[in-house]
């Protein structure tokens, strides 16, 4: 009768997109088949297979008196795997940070928010005004594979050290402070900006004093935070 002699898959558990080798041999079979994805083969023989999920494959012999004997192996593909790192974690405004990340058995992969369909594995430069949680989702085997990195974003500060008014002169000494700023302009009591002051922790400024009020700004990419006015007659 007929006999299946050998039937092995090699190796039985793989990454998507790996490769399976099926080997097999009968006897006293008229023909074989093998299933699901690949039909009729030889009597014996050996092929290579790249399944896309979990499979049983089963080989089938056809004897010459008619019956068939089936022998099954079954393949695991491992499910997939993300993984999303963000450096640095923390920047100030209009400074960047690179997102890296790496996935296995992975059909398709993106990255949310605004940055959409990516490659497998990568980098990306981002460079948001505010904190931001960034998320990789991977499809793959056994479901999508998900991570998450948050990205701090350290907020404008400005702070009024001093500003004093010289009735000897009719003029005003403004003092500020400031933090995470990429540049620092100064207003003028007629709406005249002076832009691009120094960024130090503290500066000096000698300004016209026509009216009570003079207001430091902070200027950042794509924003702007200013500080609050202050009475120049305090």
């Amino acid at each position: 009768p007929v006999r299946i002699v050998d039937f092995a898959a090699e190796p039985t558990s793989i990454r998507l997109g790996e490769q399976v080798t099926l080997r097999w041999s009968t006897a006293w079979s008229i023909g074989a088949a093998i299933a699901p994805g690949v039909g009729a083969v030889a009597s014996a023989g050996e092929m290579r297979v790249s399944p896309a999920d979990d499979t049983t494959y089963v080989l089938t012999a056809q004897g010459y008196d008619g019956p068939i004997e089936a022998a099954a192996e079954k393949v695991t593909v491992a499910p997939v795997e993300a993984k999303l790192v963000v450096e640095p974690q923390s920047i100030a405004p209009g400074q960047t940070a690179t997102l890296r990340w790496t996935t296995r058995s992975a059909t398709s992969v993106s990255i949310a928010p605004d940055i959409g369909a990516v490659d497998n594995s990568g980098t990306h430069e981002v460079a948001p005004n505010e904190p931001t949680a960034y998320t990789l989702i991977a499809f793959g085997p056994h479901g999508p594979a998900i991570d998450r990195v948050s990205l701090h974003v350290n907020s404008v500060r400005i702070t009024f050290t001093k500003v004093e008014r010289r009735l000897f002169d009719n003029r005003a000494v403004v003092s500020w402070t400031t933090e995470n700023c990429q540049r620092v302009d100064l207003m003028e009591p007629n709406g005249r900006w002076i832009r691009n002051l120094p960024q130090k922790r503290q500066s000096h400024l000698n300004i016209c004093a026509a009216q009570n009020r003079q207001m430091v700004a902070a200027r950042l990419w794509r924003r702007q935070v200013a500080g609050r006015a202050r009475d120049i007659s305090e």
